[in-house]
């Protein structure tokens, strides 16, 4: 069991209960404290970019791309793998205009690709 830290600050999101829909908030594991002060049960996944480079490539190849020498591209092509197919059924579920569906697929893919180059301590700038 666990609890958010305080003052920590979540991810709104939009969470469909059928007949209603209401924003909830998700937070990083980082955000968390155990109930229990005496146990933290969760031991937090590092990146080590010597070790871990070859899984992202990896997992690229996977899916039939051709994997960067770049940490960064790599990252943002792994976000654009997993994130796209959600894409289209948010902007359906949010009723996004179709003039604003570019915009609102960059704003997706550089929020996933930030919040993941973020969890490997990574800077990852947003064009804006």
């Amino acid at each position: 069991n666990r609890t958010v830290m305080r003052g920590q600050k979540g991810i709104a999101i939009l969470e469909d209960y059928g007949t209603f829909k209401k924003v909830d908030y998700i937070f990083d594991i980082g955000q968390t404290v155990s109930r229990n002060r005496d146990v933290n049960e969760v031991n937090l996944w590092k990146f080590d970019k010597e070790n871990h480079q070859d899984v992202l490539k990896e997992m690229i190849k996977n899916e039939g791309y051709e994997e960067s020498k770049s940490t960064l591209e790599n990252i943002f092509s792994l976000s654009r793998l997993y994130g796209d197919e959600k894409i289209d059924t948010l902007m359906n579920e949010l009723r996004v205009a179709d003039d604003d569906r570019i915009s609102f697929t960059k704003f997706v893919r550089d929020s996933v690709s930030y919040a993941v180059a973020s969890r490997f301590k990574l800077d990852y700038s947003i064009d804006y």
